[in-house]
């Protein structure tokens, strides 16, 4: 049996979200563009899990990381746009499609957002080191990374197996 193809109404709540991304996106690229001038040539382009600069490289390095930032968060946006493809905890039927797919378009959503964040944060963090303003990205880096997903996908999984 397959499953129903429906098309999810955005609420507030993912509007919210594709803004919050979409600005996110935009300083990904605008931050490095206004630094690229005053950033040294050679910057800091790898950091250890305590967050300390362990490489370095071109500025240009900058570029590619916005890249992979972009390339992933809109990946995400077409991975989003077809839910009835996803694989699911329960069954879907056309009693509980809707909802399931809600849940988990919203999960991709905050998931992008996470994304966004985090490669927005790291080119913050490069250029601040590189310009001799921070030591590195900081010890909170992992954990900045790391909880927000787990908390996401919590969420998501407790929501998903609920009536």
């Amino acid at each position: 049996m397959s499953k129903p193809k429906l098309k999810i109404k955005l609420d507030t709540f993912d509007k919210v979200m594709e803004t919050v991304g979409g600005l996110l996106l935009l300083l990904m690229v605008a931050y490095p563009a206004i630094q690229f001038s005053s950033v040294p040539d050679t910057i800091p382009v790898h950091f250890d899990a305590m967050g300390r600069p362990d490489r370095y490289g071109s500025k240009n390095s900058l570029w590619m990381i916005s890249t992979i930032g972009i390339i992933l968060y809109l990946g995400m946006i077409v991975v989003n746009k077809f839910p009835h493809t996803f694989n699911y905890l329960t069954p879907i039927t056309a009693r509980n499609a809707s909802r399931q797919y809600g849940l988990a378009t919203k999960m991709i959503r905050l998931l992008n957002v996470v994304i966004a964040a985090v490669f927005f944060a790291i080119i913050y963090g490069m250029i601040q080191t590189a310009l001799g303003y921070s030591t590195g990205l900081g010890a909170f880096i992992l954990p900045f990374t790391v909880a927000p997903v787990l908390i996401i996908l919590g969420w998501y999984l407790y929501q998903a197996n609920q009536n």
